[in-house]
């Protein structure tokens, strides 16, 4: 047994090697779009080859392969693979009576004497593609998450693998999170040590599995009931004839003892809250990213105050902002009092400046229709401002109620 594994897959997925896999299977894509082949093809080249991304001030182009994160790159990391190891496994002068890949990590039963020959043949497809070797120790060999172990008769038998690094660290139980995002930690962890291990090493796993989650301040009472619940699941099924109600999920932050009484009344409506929890170790610590500068941001709410008065602008663009307020100083400088914004009409009638070096940012919201809905809230939610009615109009007076400051 020997697994290969491509070094670094994506960046190294030859342009070329994508465009003939397409065409190889412009029958079965010709169906699902309305493009033309040539269109098709120079859409895809045109993803591969514009691939920009911005750190600090510089931006910068990827020169080769396909972009990690992209939509279409798993897609065509994938039918590079699906080519290349069927092109190498109908040459080879041998049977491989075993082969399995999942993505780039490919396991292997073949001779002894023929894993260098198959691992020369895996390089020489093309030369930025390059695999490397593992082979088996003590006749067992890691593959994913399961440890595969050949008995003296030539058997297989699975185990749930977990790496030496890994840290045992899941949603601790005392998380500010529902009980079913726990619920579905324990299930997970369950299913996975159950399915990926042999039935006569399965209680050792699901001890581990109890283990890790008595380290995560799970009550071992609530951990014996979902195990129960797994393995009977596992061996038995769902039952049958059962059948649930299909909910509609609405997604709400989580609130602890509020979430569970409006879930349990929703429960009547066939509704149900997807809640999630707004306070994560993400938000807290990781900042990794380049801070994107407040002028460069897009699709916000913001606010603009007036330089000679009180008043104030809270508004909502998809432009980048500053792009935002250069239309504002353009429409000001025309003096345009219709098909305007009431910032304008105020510093045009007034004569008042507005501090476009200071603007801020309220809220940033991608879709649309919220972002509207959000600015109408900050609207109304803030004194002195200089909006339109029509700023505001189609938001229900309950809210305007609600945010209005006594």
């Amino acid at each position: 047994m020997f697994s290969l594994d491509a070094t670094s897959l994506y960046t190294n997925i030859p342009k070329e090697l994508c465009i003939k896999a397409i065409s190889k299977r412009w029958i079965q894509i010709k169906e699902h779009t309305f493009l033309s082949k040539d269109q098709f093809i120079d859409a895809v080249k045109l993803i591969i080859d514009e691939s920009y991304f911005q750190y600090g001030d510089t931006f910068y182009l990827q020169l080769l392969g396909v972009a990690m994160g992209n939509s279409i790159s798993g897609f065509l990391a994938d039918i590079v693979m699906e080519d290349l190891e069927v092109y190498i496994l109908n040459n080879l002068p041998f049977i491989v009576p075993f082969y399995r890949r999942f993505v780039d990590d490919i396991i292997v039963f073949a001779p002894a004497d023929k894993i260098d020959h198959m691992l020369n043949e895996f390089n020489k497809y093309h030369p930025r593609l390059k695999f490397t070797l593992e082979e088996e120790k003590d006749s067992s060999i890691n593959f994913l998450d399961m440890t595969l172990t050949r008995d003296e008769y030539g058997n297989i038998r699975s185990k749930w693998y977990r790496k030496e690094i890994a840290s045992g660290r899941y949603l601790h139980f005392q998380g500010h999170n529902p009980i079913t995002h726990k619920r579905n930690v324990a299930s997970a962890i369950t299913d996975r040590a159950i399915a990926f291990t042999n039935p006569n090493d399965r209680p050792k796993s699901i001890e581990t599995v109890k283990s890790l989650l008595s380290e995560n301040g799970y009550p071992n009472e609530f951990v014996n009931d979902i195990v129960k619940d797994r393995v009977n699941k596992f061996y038995n099924g769902n039952k049958p004839n059962q059948k649930s109600k299909k909910l509609r999920y609405i997604a709400t932050p989580y609130v602890p003892g509020l979430s569970e009484r409006i879930n349990k009344s929703l429960r009547d409506y066939d509704m149900a809250l997807g809640c999630k929890s707004e306070n994560n170790v993400g938000n807290v610590f990781s900042k990794t990213k380049y801070a994107v500068p407040k002028d460069m941001k897009s699709k916000v709410i913001y606010k603009v105050n007036c330089l000679d008065c009180e008043a104030t602008y809270p508004g909502q663009t998809k432009q980048r902002l500053r792009n935002r307020c250069a239309k504002h100083r353009s429409d000001i400088k025309q003096k345009k009092l219709t098909e305007t914004t009431g910032l304008t009409i105020h510093a045009v009638k007034e004569g008042h400046n507005f501090d476009f070096n200071n603007v801020t940012i309220l809220d940033h919201i991608p879709n649309y229709f919220q972002r509207l809905i959000a600015e109408k809230m900050h609207i109304c939610d803030t004194e002195n401002t200089v909006n339109l009615l029509s700023d505001t109009s189609g938001l229900h007076e309950s809210y305007v109620n609600l945010f209005k400051k006594k």
